[in-house]
């Protein structure tokens, strides 16, 4: 590891040198942009009342922000559409779905919680799925609509 000087020092010059630091800093100068001062930093002095000091959102141009932000709203009257059916407009396709993924599922489900599951209970399964899977591929469609633009069906 290579030491650099300033490692050597005592940590009780650390003090000295920040105090030196400080004070080659001095008073703020005043504006680049104008001439005049910079004015004093609003501190807990501006308290809205007995125990309260100001918060970001309190100071002049909040209300002229806010004013501005409720006249964009009023301007815009956004109107959010309605969101449409939850689970799909068609009962059946939900349905089947839900046999399709749920079935398999519950029976892996079943057999690591179930030791002996009885014998009825594979073939009820089966069934179930093979039924849900035909409704599926039963429902697709079986052409392609002629008014339809030339993208891919899916």
């Amino acid at each position: 590891m290579v030491q650099r000087p300033d490692d050597e020092a005592d940590p009780r010059d650390f003090d000295a040198r920040w105090a030196e630091i400080v004070a080659d800093l001095g008073e703020p100068e005043a504006n680049a942009f104008d001439d005049e001062p910079l004015p004093p930093s609003p501190g807990p002095a501006l308290a809205d009342g007995p125990g309260r000091t100001l918060s970001g959102r309190d100071w002049g141009g909040t209300d002229q922000f806010d004013a501005a932000e409720d006249a964009v709203d009023e301007e815009e009257h956004f109107v959010p559409p309605d969101p449409g059916p939850v689970l799909g407009s068609d009962p059946l396709r939900v349905l089947t779905w839900a046999v399709a993924v749920g079935v398999p599922v519950l029976y892996v489900i079943l057999l690591v919680a179930w030791h002996d599951p009885p014998g009825w209970l594979a073939p009820v399964a089966g069934v179930l799925l093979l039924a849900a899977i035909a409704v599926l591929v039963w429902r697709m469609p079986h052409r392609r609509d002629p008014d339809s633009d030339s993208g891919a069906v899916v």
